[in-house]
């Protein structure tokens, strides 16, 4: 068995505090529109920037941010990633991830050479997550009727596509759709 301190705590992971709220909107912070999104979010207590990636899986910490919060890696695999890149990952577990005022404890993260950190579909789907490019904003809201009842509300006279998809993997969003002439084609959502 591993050592208490890397086992961590028995809590299970991914525990959601929503510390009385509904809601969590962090606006999007970079200053380029055609950028990744970035949020403001705190791990283990730290202030960071993330960017929005659906194509990623779980919350990415660079690897010297890893290192200086103590956040120590179990296990390593060769990931490939965009452009059929291979690079060695770490998996660990990071305390607390605060998205405005909802904190994930007990989260499973990868640490990896990225420049900074990244929060991936395995972090968003704790959530109804709005990813909410005309108002420059990610909003939270619980997985519940609650939740879908907000989300119902602020859809009311607008526009709205459903785009049903299908999650492959631990993250991988997989849509139908149709392209020219074809419409019999998968789109990955990244």
């Amino acid at each position: 068995t591993l050592p208490e301190t890397i086992r961590g705590p028995k809590a299970p992971a991914n525990q959601v505090d929503w510390n009385g709220r509904n809601e969590s909107v962090l606006p999007f912070l970079q200053e380029e529109t055609h950028e990744l999104p970035v949020v403001a979010v705190e791990i283990n207590g730290t202030p960071v920037q993330a960017f929005l990636d659906t194509g990623g899986d779980v919350f990415a910490v660079p690897r010297a941010l890893a290192q200086s919060l103590g956040i120590e890696t179990v296990a390593t695999a060769i990931g490939v990633f965009a452009a059929g890149q291979a690079a060695e990952e770490g998996y660990a577990k990071a305390d607390s991830l605060r998205s405005g005022d909802v904190v994930l404890r007990n989260l499973p993260v990868t640490v990896s050479n990225m420049e900074r950190c990244m929060i991936g579909t395995g972090v968003l789907r704790h959530f109804l997550a709005t990813i909410d490019y005309p108002g420059q904003r990610l909003v939270l809201r619980p997985k519940n009727e609650i939740g879908q009842t907000a989300l119902r509300r602020e859809l009311v006279g607008k526009t709205v596509t459903e785009v049903p998809f299908t999650l492959m993997i631990t993250h991988l969003m997989l849509v139908r759709g149709g392209l020219n002439e074809r419409e019999d084609l998968t789109f990955l959502v990244d």
